[in-house]
């Protein structure tokens, strides 16, 4: 027997993801990034590079 996958590897990481917000941070993205930046210490100029590469991508 051979089997394969059904989904992506890609597409089941953003199911899990979205699952994951929606059962602990009530579908609140901005819930997940200030979770973050309070527990893990992420530091404002590693945000900011963030939402440059965010911004660069939707253009």
């Amino acid at each position: 027997y051979q089997y394969y996958a059904a989904v992506s590897e890609a597409d089941y990481s953003r199911g899990t993801l979205k699952n994951v917000i929606a059962k602990y941070f009530n579908n609140s993205y901005l819930g997940v990034i200030s979770s973050l930046v309070r527990e893990e210490e992420i530091s404002v100029d590693e945000l900011r590079k963030l939402i440059d590469e965010v911004e660069k991508g939707n253009q």
